[in-house]
């Protein structure tokens, strides 16, 4: 019985004795492959944390970019480079602006630019010659040709093309009804542009009104008869008129408090006319009043019916018509008004312009202009090539955008920018 107590009294002893812990070795050793371990999932935490904070400023960068953008877009670019409108709308501190050193063309300095919980700097470069090769020869080539700043107008009428409602096959169709479906000789169409006012009685308010005339007169023959009513076997000519009358500003325009001239709109397509029934086409403005208004009118290119459709005819179709297009604009002002003190405010005009000639501008002989105020004066009128648009200047409309974001305060001191922005804005 001894033997077998001591005998358990010993290996309980052996058990305790066994169970002393880890040597200091070992506990070295656990650490370093608990360090092995954990590195990576820190300098993953640490990485993510790094790459969330840029996408954070990324995207606050890319924020506070667009609201420039909206803002140029809002404001235009010549009131953002000429003014300071546009601080209700991006909140900023100040901008200033400049000449880029590296491309010479106008740019902004804004700083102080809010974005979520960030602010930047920013430096907005407009223009072309930062651009290279095709695309810069694309922007120069638009915006050096002659264009009038046609946006927003006070007023437009636009002649349609549509038969049922072309006012050119409207009087063809009274024409023949009147007629028994005669053949005119020839057809003269005056389109005439008469601008009025009318002040309220209540305010003394003024609007201007616009009204658009196609005055037709038609020449045809009819046979002569003797007092029986039989035909005599001779002819003589007659006489057939109708009037359609549009509205180019149908609730009227109040006049700028700037002073500067409402703009209308009046587009035409030209009575061409075909040799065996000549046309003859005038337009006369009426503006007694000598209301500031600049007058836009533009020869459209001629359309025709394809099918269920209409479509423009062929360059090579309209070439000879343009040529052969006989015109005589007449504007008409009061005695006083004064010629050379008031030009921005007269007509503006592709109608000399052969719009189907391809190889550069060819005035068309046929079409004249004159202003009459109290004695007769010629003006020329102020053309382009290219199709609707109207011309006085040359004036950029397209612009290339560069926008770089800085850190707030270090837009002055060479760093590089936290993101840089390309954007092309169309005036």
């Amino acid at each position: 019985m001894r033997n077998k107590f001591n005998r358990k009294a010993k290996a309980s002893g052996r058990l305790l004795r066994n169970n002393k812990g880890l040597t200091l070795v070992e506990l070295v050793v656990a650490i370093a492959v608990l360090g092995i371990l954990v590195s990576p999932v820190l300098h993953a935490f640490t990485t993510s944390q790094t790459i969330e904070t840029k996408a954070r400023r990324l995207s606050e960068a890319t924020d506070a970019a667009h609201n420039v953008i909206e803002v140029i877009d809002s404001v235009s670019v010549d009131n953002f480079l000429r003014t300071d409108d546009s601080k209700s709308l991006l909140d900023y501190s100040s901008k200033t602006m400049g000449t880029d050193a590296d491309t010479g063309n106008d740019c902004a300095i804004i700083k102080g630019i809010g974005s979520g919980s960030s602010t930047f700097d920013a430096k907005v470069v407009f223009g072309t010659s930062s651009l290279d090769g095709a695309a810069n020869d694309i922007f120069n080539t638009i915006n050096n040709m002659e264009i009038v700043d046609y946006s927003d107008p006070d007023g437009t009428f636009a002649q349609p093309y549509i038969d049922s409602a072309n006012p050119d096959n409207i009087a063809d169709t009274y024409f023949k009804a009147e007629t028994n479906g005669k053949s005119y000789t020839q057809k003269k169409r005056n389109i005439i542009i008469d601008i009025t006012s009318e002040g309220s009685t209540v305010d003394d308010t003024y609007k201007v009104f616009i009204n658009v005339t196609y005055h037709y007169d038609f020449e045809y023959l009819i046979q002569n008869t003797n007092e029986s009513g039989i035909g005599l076997g001779t002819y003589r000519p007659a006489e057939f008129s109708k009037d359609i009358v549009y509205s180019a500003i149908p609730a009227g325009a109040s006049l700028h408090e700037d002073g500067t001239p409402l703009s209308c709109y009046v587009m035409y397509y030209p009575e061409y006319g075909t040799p065996s029934k000549p046309a003859t086409d005038s337009i006369t403005v009426n503006n007694l009043e000598d209301i500031p208004i600049k007058l836009l009118l533009v020869k459209q290119w001629m359309m025709t019916q394809s099918g269920d459709e209409y479509v423009e005819v062929s360059p090579t179709e309209l070439l000879g018509k343009e040529r052969g297009y006989l015109c005589d604009i007449t504007e008409n002002h009061s005695p006083s008004f004064n010629l050379e003190e008031n030009r921005e405010k007269l007509l503006y005009t592709n109608a000399r312009v052969n719009l189907a000639f391809e190889d550069g501008v060819e005035e068309i002989p046929g079409v004249t202009y004159k202003v009459i105020s109290g004695s007769y004066s010629t003006y020329k009128t102020r053309d382009i090539k290219d199709g609707g648009v109207i011309t006085t200047t040359t004036k950029n409309r397209f612009f290339d955008l560069a926008i770089y974001l800085y850190e707030e305060g270090q837009i002055e001191d060479g760093g590089e920018p936290v993101a840089k922005f390309r954007a092309t804005k169309a005036e």
